[in-house]
């Protein structure tokens, strides 16, 4: 883990605001600045429906490329990523920022918990009053600890351009660039609002002075004073809705004097404004935190510029999109323009479906790829970096360390030397020009250990896979298939061959007929013996088709598991379809994610509230041993008619075997490298596979275990999703970056 850059002073990173670089936009708009507001929305998720605890989810804002292992721990997981200065795109001596999406009204406790958050969302799609509650709480929360407050922000998350401006923030700049508006958005130099606009805000000694763009009803609140839907405010220095400190109507310009109020200082903690236009149309301050002595900590500079934006809307710009332009990022942006909202953020998500969007217009040093990527101990020679606009005077790092000797070979090539000197482990390679935009490859270099093995490993990557993001594999025949997020791939032969393209592919099953079928983005697809593509929907009302595991049962029928409310389809051997669901059928649930067929003709199925197992007699609690967790990301059948499942919580997880004599034996991290194992394979030699998102584990039939790392062996990346044993006993692995294989001594 890289160490931490020092804190700076806030003079410091408005002085370094003050230098970096901006874009002007051309024609009638010259004088406006166009901000490159990067961000992803981290919901502990690699794919879309993939089981996960919590479903809470960050904004991260200005963060330099998604978390390379999403999901792997806890929400405060992601912010302690986030807060590593190396993370983020503005390199201004702090980390990236983080802002939870919606929360729910009962999660106030939690929230106030959580460490390097910087606010929460309080304005949404327009609506500006069913939070106000929630945020007080944390406020309170918060400040009676003695901890820095949890500033308010805007979105609209409507998925679209045109429902747009409906919730938005205004930002206090000293001048019109990333980094100023980092720490404006950092410090709380901001104000959230659905209409109503603010000029200026002042304070002097115990008064605050809001003036504002239009006549307006203004209501001061102190802490545990706060605002619900249809609340007639009254005057009273009582705490609850509906009460507030002062309250004004019709004007322009509303002052509050903490000294005149009525309550003791000492029990203020704090004081806010609400301006409103409407009973809907509001416009909030963030809190001005009371000290003891009286002295009132504001967080607005005392001028600047009004920059408005917003913080969470979704582009929804595929990888085909990404693919041949940046028009989904560069289109978002421009309708946000339109709106005169030149610092909206334009949000993707942490999955796979969607990659980053990074116009090279927006001027930082994107990283596509280093050579080599992986070195041995002691390694003394060049690495050559790929990516975009490099500068004269970049930096070069790996985690904390800066390296020497950086050649700056084109704008988009950089050859550095690597001392010989690094020790072994996992690195962010950082780069850094001069403006301080900076691009980070999260985990993209590896020194590996004295000791590595990689003999017996082979990698295929692009192009010989459609795309290097590889979750799904299956043995049929004499051939391997590998499904990815853009597409299937066949290697028979020693020959790849490509299928589907374009398409994400969750699970491969060999068909009776000879054919193949897939469960692929948005439904099934099925390859006949002769290559032609069948596609079947199965009908899911207004829900988007999105299966998982494919499994046969013992009479021939093929399960789908629903890996997002779903429910389950069965095909009969006729070939109709059926639909369970948990209000028709009576599921456990409707979001599973594991099925298997047990050697009693019994199918196992991993919904979000455990395991059950269907029989001829209906449904079956399969129990899990106490603290496992419930969420079954994985299941297989043994050799020997063992069932192995993997499960998981926001605490505990791990695999259980159910033997076939009734035992039950638990495997936890370690020796298992996660808790979230995410593929269990029993290999025909008695050895047991497990695969999670921190490597790979062998256990052997003697009890000894074996771990596979990118530092210790061939493989080509830690996080893996899924496992095979072809024909000849070699293991598979899909990776985030490609396929490995490997041959294991014993059938060398």
């Amino acid at each position: 883990m890289s160490t931490y850059f020092p804190r700076l002073t806030f003079c410091m990173i408005i002085t370094m605001c003050m230098v970096i670089s901006v874009t002007t936009v051309s024609g009638a708009d010259s004088d406006r600045k166009t901000l490159a507001c990067r961000a992803v929305e981290e919901y502990g998720r690699i794919y879309i429906g993939e089981p996960v605890v919590s479903f809470a989810h960050t904004i991260t804002l200005f963060a330099v490329a998604k978390r390379p292992v999403p999901g792997e721990g806890s929400i405060q997981d992601h912010l302690d990523w986030v807060n590593n200065p190396l993370h983020t795109c503005v390199a201004d001596g702090t980390g990236a920022l983080s802002v939870l999406a919606h929360p729910s009204s009962n999660q106030a406790a939690w929230i106030a918990s959580l460490k390097n958050l910087t606010g929460l969302e309080i304005h949404y799609a327009g609506e500006a009053v069913s939070r106000d509650k929630l945020w007080d709480e944390v406020l309170r929360y918060r400040c009676e600890k003695g901890e820095p407050p949890l500033w308010a922000f805007a979105a609209d998350d409507t998925h679209s351009r045109e429902r747009i401006g409906l919730s938005w923030y205004a930002a206090l700049l000293p001048a019109v660039n990333e980094c100023a508006l980092k720490t404006a958005l950092r410090t709380g130099a901001l104000y959230v609002s659905n209409g109503p606009v603010i000029q200026r805000i002042t304070v002097e000694g115990t008064k605050i002075a809001i003036d504002l763009g239009q006549s307006s009803e203004v209501i001061w609140l102190r802490a545990g004073q706060f605002n619900a839907s249809n609340t007639t405010f009254v005057v009273s220095a009582d705490q609850g809705k509906g009460k507030c400190l002062k309250q004004e109507t019709g004007v322009t310009r509303s002052t509050l004097d903490i000294s005149a109020i009525g309550v003791p200082i000492n029990e203020l903690l704090f004081v806010r404004a609400i301006v409103r236009t409407s009973s809907q149309g509001h416009a909030l301050t963030q809190p001005f935190l009371v000290k003891k002595s009286g002295s009132i900590i504001n967080p607005y500079p005392s001028d600047g510029i009004w920059v408005r934006g917003q913080t969470h809307n979704h582009v929804d710009g595929g990888i085909g999109a990404r693919m041949k332009s940046d028009k989904p990022s560069l289109s978002y942006r421009d309708a946000y323009r339109a709106r005169g909202m030149d610092a909206s953020f334009e949000l993707e998500y942490s999955y796979w479906e969607v990659p980053l969007g990074r116009p090279k217009s927006d001027g930082f040093p994107d990283l596509i790829a280093v050579t080599p990527s992986r070195v041995p101990a002691g390694y003394n020679g060049e690495i050559r970096i790929e990516g975009v606009n490099f500068k004269p005077g970049v930096t070069v790092q790996l985690n904390d360390r800066r390296l020497e000797s950086v050649v700056i070979e084109s704008e988009t090539v950089l050859r550095v030397a690597l001392p010989s000197n690094i020790v072994s482990g996992t690195y962010d390679l950082v780069v850094t020009n001069p403006d301080h935009f900076r691009g980070t490859l999260c985990e993209g270099f590896t020194v590996q250990d004295s000791g590595a093995k990689n003999a017996g490993w082979s990698t295929y990557t692009t192009p010989d896979l459609p795309w290097p993001q590889a979750i799904s594999l299956a043995v049929i025949g004499d051939a391997v298939w590998v499904g990815t997020m853009y597409g299937a791939a066949r290697f028979e032969a020693g020959k790849w061959e490509k299928f589907l393209p374009g398409d994400g592919i969750y699970s491969i099953v060999a068909m009776p007929d000879g054919g193949v079928g897939f469960a692929i983005g948005t439904g099934l697809k099925f390859l006949d013996s002769r290559g032609k593509v069948r596609r079947v929907k199965i009908g899911c009302g207004a829900k988007s088709e999105r299966w998982s595991s494919l499994a046969f049962d013992s009479t021939g029928r093929l399960w789908a598991a629903g890996r997002w409310q779903n429910g389950l389809a069965i095909r009969a051997t006729e070939g109709t379809w059926a639909r369970w669901s948990k209000d028709k059928d009576g599921l456990p649930g409707d979001t599973c994610q594991a099925i298997t067929l047990d050697s009693n003709g019994a199918m196992w199925v991993g919904f979000g509230s455990g395991v059950r197992k269907w029989t001829l007699t209906g449904w079956q609690e399969v129990k899990n041993p106490a603290h496992m967790g419930r969420f079954s990301s994985c299941m297989s059948r043994g050799t020997n008619g063992d069932m192995w499942v993997a499960t998981h919580d926001a605490i505990y997880g791990g695999v259980v075997c159910f033997h076939r004599d009734g035992t039950t034996q638990v495997f936890t991290a370690p020796p298992l490298p996660s808790k979230r194992v995410t593929a269990i394979l029993p290999a025909k030699d008695g050895t047991v596979w497990f695969a999670s998102r921190c490597g790979v584990a062998r256990l052997s039939p003697d009890g000894q275990w074996t771990t596979f790392t990118t530092c210790n062996s061939g493989l080509i990346w830690n996080q893996v999703l899924a496992l095979a044993e072809d024909g000849l006993g070699q293991i598979w692995f899909a990776t985030g970056r490609g396929v490995n294989v490997f041959r294991p001594p014993a059938v060398r």
